[in-house]
């Protein structure tokens, strides 16, 4: 039987708008910073207008949703976590945007191009905050404490392996060769760290046990 990966993109979407959405601030106007996220994720146009653009496949949150529902677990319970993932996978794009003085993404002016490298930094690191956020919401979900507190624990454990993988990879621009055990390191971090801990943290939700992910 093929699983149909439709309803739990729409929940995903549901979610992901309610973390890019400004928060009251007593009556104080909005910054655009939220506007620049939302560009960011394919829901405006430059000129912050709402508008509809290539956004990614979603693999890493579906991973976490699925691992979750074959673990014997709620995939619903696991969707904060899901939009946590996929908002720090675009932290990351905006800074590997920034780092590699990439002028597209998408087929799409990148953030930096747009507003500077100083404002495309705090685009970046407002999705990073609100990654780290969503994790919370888990308790919302019905999630236990020490489930949350375990998701989250490799989920930071992953962020430090994703930056270290990404400064290996600029580190390879200044050396005439690299060698294939290099190369694996390096994207076992950059790329495979969040696929890896995708995965177990939907297993964690899940109520799952045994060996950690751990980055290699």
């Amino acid at each position: 039987m093929t699983l149909d990966p439709t309803p739990y993109l729409d929940a995903l979407e549901t979610d992901l708008r309610a973390m890019l959405s400004p928060p009251e601030h007593c009556g104080a106007p909005v910054s655009p910073l939220y506007r620049m996220m939302q560009y960011h994720m394919g829901w405006r146009d430059p000129e912050l207008k709402p508008a509809k653009a290539p956004s990614g496949k979603r693999l890493r949150p579906l991973l976490c949703v699925l691992t979750c529902m074959d673990a014997g677990g709620d995939p619903s319970q696991a969707l904060p976590a899901a939009a946590g993932l996929e908002l720090l996978h675009n932290f990351s794009l905006v800074h590997d945007d920034i780092e590699d003085s990439s002028s597209t993404r998408r087929h799409r002016p990148t953030a930096w191009s747009l507003w500077g490298v100083p404002v495309a930094c705090n685009v970046g690191d407002g999705m990073f905050s609100l990654a780290h956020l969503a994790f919370l919401r888990l308790l919302d979900r019905g999630v236990s404490q020490s489930a949350v507190l375990s998701a989250l624990r490799s989920f930071i454990e992953m962020n430090l392996a994703l930056t270290e993988g990404q400064y290996q990879d600029m580190s390879f621009e200044a050396r005439l060769q690299v060698s294939v055990e290099d190369y694996y390191t390096m994207i076992g971090g950059k790329t495979g760290a969040l696929l890896s801990a995708a995965s177990e943290i939907g297993a964690v939700i899940a109520g799952a046990t045994g060996n950690r992910w751990m980055p290699t």
